[in-house]
């Protein structure tokens, strides 16, 4: 009786046991497959969540040191359009500036125009090439594009092809050269220094006379049409009315004994007479420049005119003369706030 009661009990345990021995199995193969799964997880998920990273954060900017330089070519370098397209747009940083801000007459508002004539005139220097840009010489052909001088009282004043005197301009107080009645007439401080300019002439040998002085835009025009057509790609020899010197009373056209100024039809300094030669030497130390040289004709607009002074003060006269500075146009491109009274103090310009 007792070991039947026995047999069953122990089946009981043996079944409890294998069900017990398949749990333990079972919640461990569950763990090691839980396992498995959390390591698979931590493996993937980082690349994804890196991947996710780099496509919604923006790339870093450059540090300023890191900013690639300019490209700025030399005065002999070509520079392709290409190029010029390339400078035109980033030549606003500081590197693109530095080209040309270390001349003093630098404007940094005409700076895309600097890297401009730059491009299209690769002969020409930095300095040249802002100099020319601040007096509007970066146009193709001479009166392509007009501006009107914004004042009348100041001096010097450039006037040619690009520079026109406002309509109705005509100077105030003008006396006549050789006396009150006199037709040639001219500002008083061109006459006076004329008048110096002429004594000195004599004591060397030479005596001065003006055939031209002040005429009126009405006057130029009748000159101008004389010569048609007109190639404004070429220098000229009579200026376009509003466009003449002679309109500001400052210039004055003059002759000497004999056959004048030159010997010949000059084509430079070397077919000028003894007494054209004495001008070119000496006008500057009586306020006058020889305005239309033979070796600017290209930068005034029109031919070699060594009879064709025009009075810009002792100081400034004697400024371009002491610089090498051939050409009203040069001197007001470098220094576009010039006056005579500031000149007259060296420490002011």
């Amino acid at each position: 009786m007792n070991q039947q009661n026995r047999r069953p009990t122990r089946r009981r345990r043996r079944t409890r046991l294998s069900v017990l021995g398949i749990a333990v199995v079972t919640v461990f193969i569950a763990a090691l497959l839980a396992i498995a799964v959390y390591f698979i997880f931590r493996f993937e998920n980082p690349c994804q969540s890196q991947t996710s990273h780099v496509e919604t954060t923006p790339a870093p900017t450059l540090a300023p040191t890191q900013t690639p330089p300019h490209p700025s070519p030399g005065p002999d370098a070509t520079t392709t359009p290409e190029d010029n397209n390339n400078n035109e747009t980033t030549n606003n940083d500081t590197t693109s500036a530095s080209r040309f801000a270390a001349f003093s007459f630098f404007d940094p508002a005409r700076e895309e125009e600097y890297y401009a004539f730059a491009a299209r005139r690769p002969e020409l220097t930095d300095d040249e090439v802002v100099w020319m840009v601040n007096v509007h010489l970066n146009q193709e052909n001479f009166y392509d594009v007009i501006f009107t001088i914004p004042a009348t009282d100041t001096m010097p004043l450039l006037v040619n092809p690009v520079w026109r005197l406002p309509d109705g301009f005509e100077p105030d107080n003008m006396v006549g050269v050789n006396n009150d009645d006199d037709n040639i007439v001219a500002i008083p401080e061109a006459v006076a220094a004329f008048r110096s300019l002429r004594s000195a002439s004599r004591a060397a040998g030479f005596d001065l006379s003006i055939t031209s002085g002040f005429r009126t835009a009405e006057r130029q025009a009748t000159l101008f049409e004389r010569q048609q057509p007109v190639d404004t790609s070429r220098p000229m020899a009579v200026a376009k009315p509003h466009h003449s010197e002679h309109q500001t009373g400052r210039a004055l056209d003059i002759w000497g004994p004999g056959s004048g100024l030159m010997d010949s039809q000059a084509t430079s300094s070397a077919d000028l007479s003894p007494v054209g030669t004495w001008v070119y030497a000496n006008a500057h130390v009586h306020g006058f420049i020889i305005r239309y040289g033979y070796d600017v004709t290209h930068i005034t607009g029109f031919i070699f005119e060594p009879w064709h002074i025009t009075y810009v003060g002792i100081h400034i006269a004697q400024y371009m003369h002491d610089m090498g500075i051939r050409s009203l146009e040069e001197f007001v491109g470098r220094n576009p706030n010039a006056t005579i009274a500031n000149f007259a103090n060296p420490a002011a310009r």
